[in-house]
């Protein structure tokens, strides 16, 4: 199992943060692969979400079923696969407020690292997915703060 965690502080309030992060409709506009995502239902424990991404020139389009598991308004939203996946992936996105206009927003991955097998076709060590895993992230959250400050 692949595991990341990164941190951000966000010069917004926390209930900003939380309405942007945790409509993963808007992940398409601050993480690169994915090309849309839709919902079943407003937010909420049980919502399910279809997020298309992009994992390669092998699998240019791949489809996963994410269902909410936890959702603790302006505080915690986790999306995981749906039972029958196979390739399970858990996304935590935790807020904290830190004063009056700023946030510390921390996003947890948990992914199984098959899914870079079926995307390239070949397996890579674990200790290169979770490298380029974290500069992915990093980056993520960069261009999340700068929507979200602008």
């Amino acid at each position: 199992m692949i595991t990341q965690k990164q941190s951000i502080q966000i010069q917004v309030d926390c209930q900003t943060a939380f309405r942007y992060i945790a409509d993963l409709r808007n992940d398409r506009h601050w993480r690169s692969e994915v090309r849309s995502t839709t919902r079943d239902s407003i937010s909420g424990v049980g919502n399910v979400a279809i997020e298309e991404s992009y994992l390669s020139q092998k699998v240019p389009s791949f489809s996963r079923q994410l269902v909410c598991s936890l959702y603790l308004k302006n505080s915690v939203v986790v999306y995981e696969t749906a039972n029958g996946d196979p390739y399970f992936l858990k996304s935590t996105r935790s807020f904290r407020h830190l004063a009056d206009h700023k946030t510390e927003v921390t996003y947890l991955l948990e992914f199984d690292p098959a899914v870079v097998r079926y995307g390239l076709g070949f397996g890579l060590p674990n200790f290169i997915v979770n490298t380029v895993t974290r500069m992915a992230m990093k980056k993520y959250l960069r261009k999340l703060k700068q929507i979200l400050e602008a």
